[in-house]
């Protein structure tokens, strides 16, 4: 049972502080004190609230839910999986959700939820798919973790009807590339880092990330261990995507030498000395790189696309997809070949041909 009490400040108003004891997730019993409630109605709300989050039943909100779930996600991934997967459910998922009991969910209130992304806002298919899924997440997390019967989004399905399995994958030719980079010229720093995404197929955080001593000019190669982001006006500097991420990058002859010259171009740089600091990590990154596309006449893509048009060279020159997996940095074959596995059946004529030639 709580104990509530009323005390008059130093100023004449009113606060209230309650104390209480709860069970905690892990069935021990502890003691809470909490006070500065301007009303009494405030303070058991907060008593109610802080016993859903801490003990946890399926009769919880999903707000308070989504705040154990949240607390148990930030220990789980990293920063920047936070700063992309929070905002997202709680401008999209949690206002619709979040004084519902999630016991009291069903599948039909979440088809009704997805029906009304659709019809009120201009998401596309794949994002709302997305958003379904983080959903479905965090109410796994309550069958897992508080009892919660059944997921009702797993239940209800998505409704979208023909949701693509594959993503677009937009790129240049070398042809495109080797026209964007004569437009490029006098661009430096720009270029140069232009050329490394294109000609090694590093993602933009680990280019962002490299240092002078990740470059072995001898050797011809690039050293991955870390890659880049930006939050709160703040540099961050964190493991790759994946395990796998780690890795050595060859590099042609030409790109050393574009490397060699722009480190000697960097005012006094050390070992850790960033390669291309100097350079914005936002919008006018990707505007400068449009301006230059545009003079030269090409089709707009994304800065990443230049990943892709990297992945794309190296099929039409019959490289191994294992040695592409393992030059992009992907968890697995499997990854490579989602992505990219529709580049692939321009050869299928070529097969028949060969098999045409055993006959």
């Amino acid at each position: 049972m709580s104990h509530i009490e009323k005390r008059t400040l130093q100023d004449g108003k009113t606060s209230w502080l309650i104390m209480f004891r709860y069970t905690d997730w892990q069935g021990k019993r502890r003691q809470k004190k909490a006070s500065g409630f301007p009303t009494k109605r405030e303070a058991l709300a907060y008593e109610r609230d802080f016993i859903e989050r801490e003990a946890g039943s399926p009769s919880m909100t999903f707000g308070n839910l989504w705040a154990i779930y949240k607390k148990d996600f930030k220990h789980r991934v990293k920063e920047s999986s936070m700063h992309s997967v929070v905002p997202n459910v709680e401008r999209r998922v949690l206002p619709y959700f979040k004084d519902m009991p999630i016991n009291q969910i069903t599948p039909a209130i979440v088809r009704r939820w997805e029906t009304e992304l659709h019809d009120s806002t201009e998401l596309s298919d794949r994002f709302i798919q997305y958003l379904h899924g983080r959903l479905s997440s965090v109410l796994s997390f309550a069958c897992k973790y508080y009892s919660l019967p059944r997921n009702p989004a797993k239940i209800a399905g998505t409704t979208v009807k023909s949701a693509p399995t594959q993503q677009t994958i937009q790129f240049w030719t070398v042809e495109q590339f080797k026209a964007f980079d004569r437009a490029a010229e006098g661009e430096e720093p720009y270029r140069t880092l232009f050329r490394l995404l294109f000609w090694s197929g590093l993602r933009v955080g680990e280019a962002f990330a490299l240092t002078v001593q990740d470059i072995d000019l001898q050797a011809g190669s690039i050293s991955v261990s870390k890659t880049y982001h930006r939050y709160d006006a703040k540099d961050k500097i964190t493991t790759p995507k994946t395990a796998h991420s780690n890795r050595t990058v060859s590099i042609p002859p030409q790109l050393c030498q574009a490397l060699s010259e722009h480190i000697q171009a960097i005012p006094n740089p050390t070992p850790h000395t960033r390669l291309f600091e100097s350079l914005p990590f936002n919008y006018n990154l990707t505007r400068h790189f449009h301006k230059i596309a545009e003079k030269a006449g090409l089709p707009l893509i994304k800065i990443h696309d230049l990943r892709h048009s990297h992945a794309s060279m190296l099929i039409q020159k019959n490289v191994p997809p294992i040695v592409i997996r393992d030059r992009l940095g992907h968890k697995s074959i499997q990854t490579t070949l989602d992505i990219y596995s529709h580049l692939y059946p321009v050869k299928g004529q070529e097969v028949a041909d060969i098999l045409a030639n055993i006959w």
